[in-house]
């Protein structure tokens, strides 16, 4: 695979930072919930969102480290 240059890796250096700051705050929301909707559907779905992100993060971040 090609190297990013300067550029690139700056901007996917940012868009990492910004996926971040979403998966703070839907953690958040998550952590805010009341006990009773932990196992719902609504729960599972910002769980499956966060896991998403993280793993997005994780493959941008292998991309930038490459």
């Amino acid at each position: 695979m090609r190297k990013l240059n300067a550029k690139q890796r700056t901007r996917l250096e940012n868009i990492v930072s910004e996926l971040e700051d979403i998966v703070s705050d839907e953690q958040e929301k998550l952590d805010n919930l009341e006990e009773n909707f932990s196992g719902t559907e609504r729960y599972e779905k910002i769980e499956e969102g966060i896991s998403a992100l993280e793993e997005a993060i994780e493959n941008i971040q292998t991309a930038i480290d490459d």
